[in-house]
């Protein structure tokens, strides 16, 4: 049985059902139970006295209420466990809300990478590179600027850029005018 902590406004998710705790006595504690059948939400209230239990519908899972601290004057804390099948995930609500933040974020940054190559790729072919990144730059900066600039000279069908100076690119094999 795994054992979580909850108060009231805070969930825990157990496969694609929602356990948030709602309100909080001595006595009881109440429970939205919201479950994800084929794109359908389901809700349902449950109540609950210390050692109750109640079953996550369409699913094995159980949850039963372990105990009702007080933890401030008029503050409960309560302590749920879960009884459900190894392969069934159970996270803590605000987990699951961070992890697909995060997993938002790497797509939508996959996404903007992804059109800015077909971008580059899509765009005219320039023969002639030269960068000159004057006074300020650290030499970090400057090294990330010329890999970007490789990178897309690569992707417009280029050999490639070489370092003529600290500061300066061009393409191989290539006369350049300096420009600032």
């Amino acid at each position: 049985m795994l054992v979580l902590s909850r108060r009231i406004g805070e969930a825990i998710v157990i496969g694609d059902t929602l356990v948030e705790v709602t309100a909080v006595d001595l006595l009881t504690a109440e429970l939205k139970i919201v479950t994800n059948v084929n794109g359908e939400s389901k809700e349902r209230n449950a109540s609950l006295k210390k050692n109750e239990s109640t079953s996550v519908e369409d699913s094995q899972a159980t949850v039963v209420l372990i105990e009702i601290r007080e933890v401030e004057p008029l503050v409960f804390k309560i302590r749920l466990g879960i009884e459900c099948p190894s392969e069934m995930s159970v996270h803590r609500k605000e987990v699951v809300d961070a992890i697909q933040r995060e997993a938002s974020k790497e797509k939508n940054e996959s996404e903007t990478q992804y059109e800015l190559e077909r971008q580059i790729a899509q765009s005219e072919p320039s023969a002639l590179i030269a960068v000159d990144f004057g006074p300020g730059f650290s030499e970090d900066e400057i090294q990330a600027c010329l890999s970007y600039l490789s990178e897309i000279y690569r992707l417009r069908g280029g050999v490639g850029l070489k370092v003529v100076s600290n500061l300066t690119m061009v393409p191989e094999d290539s006369e350049v005018p300096y420009v600032s």
